[in-house]
């Protein structure tokens, strides 16, 4: 997160420095996928 902070910041940097504000959205989408199966006995 502090990396997207810190290119917000530069991305944005005349903007706030005029006062505006920004808001930060960030949605990750993680998925785990399967490596091996298990048997049933």
């Amino acid at each position: 997160m502090v990396n997207i902070r810190e290119a917000v910041e530069l991305h944005f940097e005349e903007e706030l420095g005029k006062g505006e504000s920004i808001c930060i959205l960030s949605i990750s989408k993680t998925e785990v996928c399967a490596v091996a199966r298990a048997s049933g006995c």
